[in-house]
């Protein structure tokens, strides 16, 4: 079972008829909701990269306050260049965490899973105690190690699906909206659940409160072991493993070594999963790239460590062969190593 945000109806409304861009619907919208709740949460983004970057845009078409936050070196450099997405030209305002002087209600994380430990300190300084975080990262991994930071008790699971973006430095362009998936872990529709739906509904995000959510990063997980390494190694968009029946082997291989260990940590992944994985698949924009091989492309670090370095890990923990992300780890490691 799962509860939709309202923004889901509202933002599929606006898609159909006006495509993307600012709001108005939206905006409308949010105006009422905040007069009649007279409530605006503090927000605040760590993280702008692609998917900070996404979310901050939906945030400033409806009009609601959000912040990115930021060390000195990255904040000139943000400041210094223009932030596009779909040919929009945005003015975000960045601080340190320093600058910070009020608690922030809500800290999203969308850095990149080997920067999450650099970023641990302004995390730290800038919750309160009433902050809510929610990590938007990639893998299975990143709520414990914010918890251990900030405390668990501040931490809501979530993650994001349905992104099709393409990043060129601080330009973006997508055509799905993306979605961030959230939960409490014990699958209560808790107070700050509610509160978090309001929010998402206000800034115009698409969003989903789950009672699951532990299963569907699982899945997600699974599906990002899946297309983000195959699709670095063989260098192909999505429309690739929609229409190739090798490359869609290829990725289905790397997933099914994730499903044999999900029972040994606790969580069922089914054949329903791998098809909703691949119905999610074939529903994004084929010329899109996964960000595993856009980091590849721009010659950035990946993540193989998050997806094939925790399926090795986790292999030989439990005892469970795991050859296919063995040789992707190889292989997606060489190719940073002749970019390096």
């Amino acid at each position: 079972m799962y509860r939709e945000s309202r923004t889901v109806l509202l933002l599929i409304k606006w898609d159909n008829h006006e495509g993307a861009g600012f709001n108005p619907v939206t905006a409308t919208m949010n105006a009422r909701t905040r007069e009649r709740w007279n409530m605006t949460e503090k927000v605040l983004m760590l993280g702008f990269g692609a998917v900070g970057i996404t979310f901050a845009s939906q945030f400033a078409d409806a009009g609601y306050p959000i912040t990115i936050l930021c060390d000195d070196a990255r904040k000139r450099r943000y400041a210094a260049e223009p932030t596009v997405v779909n040919g929009r030209t945005y003015a975000f305002p960045f601080v340190t965490a320093q600058e910070v002087t009020e608690r922030p209600d809500v800290i999203f994380v969308a850095v990149k899973a080997y920067d999450l430990e650099t970023v641990l300190p302004d995390l730290k300084a800038v919750t309160g105690p009433e902050t809510t975080v929610l990590s938007l990262l990639n893998g299975i991994s990143s709520e414990e190690i914010i918890g251990r930071a900030v405390g668990p008790e501040k931490v809501v699971p979530a993650f994001v699906t349905h992104m099709d973006s393409n990043r060129d430095g601080r330009s973006l362009a997508y055509t799905s909206s993306a979605r961030i998936v959230y939960g409490e872990a014990d699958g209560s529709h808790s107070e700050r659940i509610r509160r978090l739906e309001r929010l998402f509904l206000e800034a115009g995000v698409v969003a989903l409160a789950v009672d699951d959510v532990r299963k569907r990063q699982w899945a997600k997980f699974m599906f990002n072991v899946g297309i983000n390494q195959v699709g670095a190694v063989v260098g192909g968009p999505y429309g690739t493993f929609q229409s190739c029946p090798e490359a869609r082997s290829a990725l289905l291989d790397a997933m099914a070594e994730v499903v044999a260990l999900a029972p040994h940590c606790g969580v069922d992944l089914t054949d329903g999963d791998v098809e909703e994985a691949l119905l999610m698949l074939d529903s994004l924009d084929g010329e899109g790239k996964n960000s595993m091989l856009q980091d590849r492309e721009a010659g950035r670090k990946t993540e193989v460590d998050l997806f094939a370095g925790e399926v090795c890990r986790l292999g030989e923990r439990f005892g469970v062969p795991t050859p296919v992300n063995a040789l992707l780890f190889k292989m997606i490691r060489t190719l940073e190593w002749q970019h390096r």
